[in-house]
Parts: structure tokens; sequence; C-alpha cells
């Protein structure tokens, strides 16, 4: 009975090795599933991390994104309102410079109006008792005229201006047929009176119309310039018949 005790059993030898197996196999099976699961999971955390840190990222780009715009739409909008005040004082101060440009105007053919008015008063008196005193008068009204024209001549309408050159060459014509005059009565030669009457001859003529263009021009400044009446429609000619 001893012998049969102590025999040793090979099949129970078997299993305890299959059973190591079992058990290396579960410990390698256990460890391949940690693995993964270890791997997966710091996947996952890489992944959300990532994910929280770009979420985070957008969210901080979004803020600042709206702070630039915000900041740019303030200060366009005080640039705005700053370029307005500018343009309004800038139309101001243009209406204020036209204004005293047009009050110049205004002014200037009035002095220019004026100034002819007293030349052919003074040319006038020459002309009802020519003598030295009245033609040293003509010669000083000539020169005061001509300097009133000449720093003046820019406010003047092109047209009128034109025509106030056109005066004055023929006004320092006469004016020195006159001197030619009284150079002659002092040699006591007899003077050329058609030529010092042709000489005046504007007087009658060219100074009227000036005198009218200045009126126009400053009835037209003024805004009182009646507006042309309209032509009236021409007649037909006899025997033609008038279309429908």
């Amino acid at each position: 009975m001893g012998r049969r005790c102590g025999r040793r059993n090979p099949g129970g030898g078997r299993d305890r090795l299959a059973l190591q197996k079992i058990v290396a196999m579960i410990d390698i099976s256990g460890l391949i599933i940690s693995l993964v699961a270890n791997g997966a999971l710091l996947w996952l955390t890489r992944t959300w991390l990532s994910e929280r840190l770009k979420h985070s990222i957008k969210h901080e780009y979004d803020l600042a994104l709206e702070t630039v715009r915000a900041k740019l739409k303030a200060e366009a909008e005080v640039e705005l309102v700053r370029l307005r005040s500018d343009l309004a004082i800038a139309a101001v101060q243009r209406q204020v410079r036209y204004a005293k440009v047009f009050e110049r105007q205004v002014e200037v053919i009035a002095e220019v109006y004026s100034g002819l008015l007293s030349f052919v008063n003074v040319v006038s008196s020459f002309a009802d008792s020519p003598g030295k005193q009245t033609q040293e008068q003509l010669t000083e009204s000539y020169s005061s005229f001509v300097k009133l024209c000449s720093s003046r001549r820019l406010y003047l309408p092109k047209k009128t201006a034109n025509g106030l050159d056109a005066v004055m060459v023929k006004c320092r014509t006469a004016v020195r047929r006159v001197q030619l005059h009284e150079r002659q009565k002092v040699a006591e030669v007899t003077p050329d009176w058609n030529a010092i009457a042709k000489a005046w001859d504007i007087l009658n003529d060219e100074i009227p119309q000036l005198l009218i263009r200045l009126e126009d021009d400053f009835r037209e400044a003024l805004g009182t310039q009646e507006a042309a009446a309209p032509a009236p429609p021409s007649a037909p000619p006899s025997g033609s018949t008038p279309t429908k």
C-alpha cells in the first residue's frame, strides 16, 4: 500500500502544465488587453485634450477677433464723424469765401460804375469850359479811373472786362488828343477839332453801352435781373398752310 501512495501521477503533471499554460495565456491576454486599454485611454485622452485645446484656441481667437472688430468699428465711426465734421467745416468755409467773393464782386461793379460816371462828368465839364484847370482835372480823373479798373478787373465778368479794356484804350487816345490840343494852343497852332471830337465819340456810343452792361451785371449778381421775354413766334409766309 505504501508503494501505491508513493507512485507519481503522470496525469496530474500534465494538468498542472496545462493549467500553467492557461494562466500564462490569461496573463498575456490581460497584458495585451491592458496595453490596448491603456493605448485607447491614452489616445482618447490625447484626442480630448487636442479637441479641448482647439476649442479653447478657437474661443480665444473668436474673442480676440470680435474685440478687434469692435475696435475697428469704433475707430471707423469716430473717423467717419471726424470726416463729416471736417467736410461740414470745409463747406461752411467755402460758403463764407464764396459769400465774400460775391460781396466783393458786387462792390467792384458798383465802384467801376461810379468811377466811369465820375470820369464822364469830368469830360463833360471839360467840353463845356475847356481850359488848363479842366484839362488837368480830366487827366487826373482818367489816371484815377485807370488805377481803379486795373486793380478790380479780375472781379468783373469776362465780357464786361473786355468791353472796359476797349473803352479805356479809346479814353487814353482821347485824353492824349486833349493834351495835344492844349500844347497846340500854347504854341498858337490851330488844333484838329475833328480829331478831338472823333476821339470823344465813345461818350455817345461805347460808354453808355458799358454802363448798361455794368448795371446788368450788378442786377444779375443780386439775383434781380429780369429774364428775357421769349421771342414771339414768327408769322408763317403768306400763302402757306399751317401745319397741324
